[in-house]
């Protein structure tokens, strides 16, 4: 049957909605018509697109279960051939996948727009999909179809953990509203400061909603971990312990608590049965392929709240795992406490065959000065044991640096581990030369450089692209700190640099890891900090988050 379509032509215009009367509901013997809506990302134009190309899939569809469907539509003339499609109410999996291409004359794909819906029992009667300019940075953009504008997060937010769901919302576990950072060491203004629950991210209607319970141990750069595909591990970070003379003790924390998402609208926090061997923070938490979770790094000691002095003794010396089999916490015997093992902002980064390579990092001397790690650490896995190789960093070609970003990047069968940005303590350096690292712990690259020096960036693997795709963070100019918006990349297999559109928040994103959806290749890059104008050492969270949507082939 022929199902009649309204259009208008998309604009920048927030109003401007591409309406398609598509489908038929049957439920009860009656059909129900419901709308697909096309919402423009705030802030961006699509004057120039000429056709939206659609396709629609999931068990929902009658007739179609298994066999995507897909039509046209034409921008210049408003005429589509619709297929006559209806919802089947007895489907046993109820949820129908949307995606939208939006081509030029010239059938280049310049606009892009998916969304996986589900609705186990309420009929939808819209569902709305946002349009974005691929290679191209955007605001997060609402949707409820009656005032749309800007999505901005609940609260300002920074040092949080960011975690996708299957069904394409995010996670935003922990955080802090803000803190005060002397050169890599932070402490926290107030108990207030640390975020209690988990925001949650619906791109599919732009909302942030949060969830009904709290944390026990409100926390703040500290890991969140998938075990399954229903929990989440988070483990350790700043917590507020007790009080002082001073009003409050900043410590790092022992404690482990399981984040639940099974059920799609109650999200549930609860104490792990098993809690970690050492408190830590600012360490990392590397999943592995048989679903243990390897600790490496991060600092033990308590942190005053007043003054944050650094201490020696801090820095956490051992390896821990966690087995999710039994649910435990488990030091790993085969490898020694060795002082060169301690660090924080470092990374660590594993390779598919669960060689992990730990980079960089900020260290405190036996005087509590710090100073930047001279070590990369290479940890080999041999069935339940490890072995670790210390690699002298100068001495291999490579340059020290902490605040780094170290992203895994494939392709075919090849693995590299691509580490950009940061900086040096001990001259306040920033640094601009890339370097890729193979599993032997071998620098095979290390003479191309960016375009920017940026620190504490966020980074995220493109595979559509082969590249590693840079954010924004703080760098250096003549008048001191300068916030970093230009956002570049690193191609592989060849390792070159090239410049990409600026992020949308021109503050900067300082302390912003973002997270990609793996259903359509778009990542969110949500909070993050900027510098307090009023106090150079204070950095304020953010409540903005941007999406960035990768280039698509043309059909």
């Amino acid at each position: 049957m022929t199902i009649p379509t309204v259009f208008r032509r998309p604009t920048a215009k927030l109003s401007a909605l591409l309406v398609l009367w598509l489908l038929s509901w049957t439920m009860a013997c009656n059909q129900t018509p419901f709308q697909l809506e096309l919402v423009p990302t705030f802030g961006q134009s699509f004057a120039d697109l000429d056709v939206f190309s659609f396709q629609l899939s999931g068990p929902s569809l009658k007739d179609s279960e298994t066999t995507p469907v897909s039509f046209d539509v034409s921008v210049r003339d408003g005429k589509a051939d619709l297929p006559g499609l209806v919802l089947d109410p007895e489907a046993k999996e109820k949820w129908l996948r949307i995606q939208a291409l939006g081509l030029t004359p010239n059938s280049n794909v310049q606009a892009f727009g998916a969304g996986r819906f589900l609705f186990p029992s309420a009929t939808p009667t819209v569902f709305r999909i946002l349009l974005s300019r691929t290679e191209s940075f955007g605001w997060l953009t609402r949707m409820d179809g009656t005032q749309n504008g800007r999505s901005t997060l609940l609260s300002k937010i920074v040092g949080h953990e960011t975690l996708a769901l299957p069904d394409g919302r995010v996670l935003l576990i922990g955080g802090v509203s803000q803190f005060t950072e002397d050169n890599g060491l932070i402490t926290l203004e107030a108990r207030e400061h640390l975020s209690r629950r988990v925001m949650i991210y619906n791109p599919n209607d732009g909302s942030f909603t949060t969830s009904s319970q709290e944390f026990t141990n409100p926390r703040v750069f500290h890991t969140a971990t998938w075990i399954d595909e229903s929990r989440i591990l988070v483990v350790g970070g700043l917590g507020v312990i007790g009080t002082t003379a001073g009003g409050f003790q900043v410590q790092s924390l022992g404690t482990a608590e399981i984040v639940d998402v099974s059920s799609p609208n109650n999200v549930r926090i609860y104490t792990a049965p098993h809690q970690p061997k050492r408190a830590r923070a600012f360490h990392r938490a590397v999943p592995l392929s048989d679903g243990s979770i390897l600790f490496v790094g991060g600092v033990g000691g308590p942190l005053l709240g007043s003054d944050g002095t650094a201490r020696q003794g801090q820095e956490v010396l051992y390896l821990e795992m966690y087995d999710r089999q039994t649910e435990t916490f488990l030091e790993v015997p085969s490898v020694a406490a060795d002082p060169r093992m301690g660090r924080v902002w470092h990374r660590a980064t594993a390779f598919s065959n669960d060689t992990v390579l730990v980079t960089g990092g900020l260290r405190i001397d036996e005087n509590g000065r710090r100073k930047t790690a001279e070590e990369h650490l290479l940890l080999t896995r041999n069935g339940s044991s490890w072995n670790l190789s210390f690699i002298d960093v100068e001495a291999t070609g490579g340059r020290k640096r902490f605040d780094h970003t170290a992203t895994l990047a494939q392709d075919g069968s090849k693995e590299w581990i691509v580490v950009a940005g940061g900086r040096y303590v001990e001259t306040s350096a920033m640094l601009r030369p890339i370097e890729i690292w193979d599993n032997q712990g071998k620098l095979v690259s290390g003479t191309n450089s960016l375009t920017e020096t940026r620190y504490a960036h966020g980074a995220v693997w493109v595979p559509e692209q082969k590249e590693v795709l840079l954010g924004g963070g703080l760098s250096t100019s003549s008048g001191g700190l300068k916030a970093v918006f230009q956002g570049e990349a690193i191609k592989i297999p060849n390792f070159t640099v090239e410049s990409r559109p600026q992020i949308q928040e021109k503050s900067g994103r300082y302390r912003c890891d973002p997270v990609r959806l793996s259903s359509d290749g778009r990542s969110f890059w949500l909070g993050g900090a900027i510098r307090d104008a009023r106090n150079e050492r204070s950095y304020l969270g953010l409540d903005t988050g941007e999406i960035y949507t990768p280039r698509v082939n043309n059909p």
